[in-house]
Order: C-alpha cells, then structure tokens, then sequence
C-alpha cells in the first residue's frame, strides 16, 4: 500500500474525481432547477481534484511524459509549440468560464480536467499565475471533501 500512497498521494483528487463523475450519474433523478448549480459546483469539483492530483508523484509523471512527447516535435519553450500550448490554454479556460457563468453543461467538467493539465504545462505568464492561484484552494478543497467522505 505504501507504494501506492507513494504515487497518487492521499489520494483527494482521485476522490475528488471519482465522486464529481458518480454525482453525474444522479444528476438527472433531481429536481430540473437544480441542474445548473450541480453541474456548476460539479465543474468547480473536477477542477479542484485533477489540481490535486497534479501535485502528486503521478501527476508529476504525467506532466513529464507529456513534455517529454512534445520534446520530440520541439517542446513547448519556443516556436508553434507554444504558441498551440497558449492558444489552447485560452480556448479551454474560455470554455470552462463560460460554463461555470452562462451554461453549465456535464462535458465541461473533463475540460475542466484538461484545464488543469495544459494551464500546468503553459512555461509562464498570465495563464500560469492563474493556474498557480487556483491550484492551491482547489487542492485545499478536493482534501477537504476528501475528509469529510473519509478518505
């Protein structure tokens, strides 16, 4: 078991994650008024998890991997790669605001997911602070939940 703890941490936003896609599942046996704030809130709970996963060693791995690919076609520190890095990163925090604002739908909480990813990846800048900014709370709030379910 240590090894495991070892990788994914304490395991917050696999718990985080697992219980915002379980919620999904029920979302439709409640009341239609309803919707629009749990999937809102649900969104906000993707993203806080796929933070908190982010921070663990397997999170690490992941980012690494991912730079590592993109290192064969040139890497993201100049050139096109960059620029298809910043350009994503607006394109799905745009998305992502939208949703959480004006029309929250289920498919917006794995970009949220994503978000996470590529805004972890962008080398710099605005887009950077903003993840560094909300990383932090999210990770508080997937322990948070992660505790008061007892995980």
């Amino acid at each position: 078991m240590t090894a495991i703890s070892g990788w994914v941490g304490t395991g917050a936003g696999l718990i985080t994650i697992g219980v915002c896609v379980v919620a999904f599942m029920f979302v439709r046996h409640l009341p239609k008024f309803s919707h629009p704030l749990i999937h809102r809130a649900l969104i906000i709970g993707m993203y806080c998890g796929a933070a908190a996963v982010l921070v663990t060693t397997i999170g690490q791995y992941a980012l690494r991997v991912i730079r590592d690919i993109v290192g064969f076609f040139g890497g993201f520190s100049s050139g096109i790669g960059r620029v298809a890095l910043i350009i994503t990163a607006v394109l799905l925090l745009l998305s992502v605001a939208i949703a959480v604002i004006k029309l929250p739908e289920p498919g917006a909480a794995y970009l949220a997911i994503g978000l996470v990813v590529v805004l972890a990846l962008v080398p710099g800048g605005f887009l950077h602070q903003f993840y560094a900014v909300t990383a932090i709370p999210g990770q508080q709030a997937a322990g948070q939940l992660s505790a008061w379910l007892g995980g």
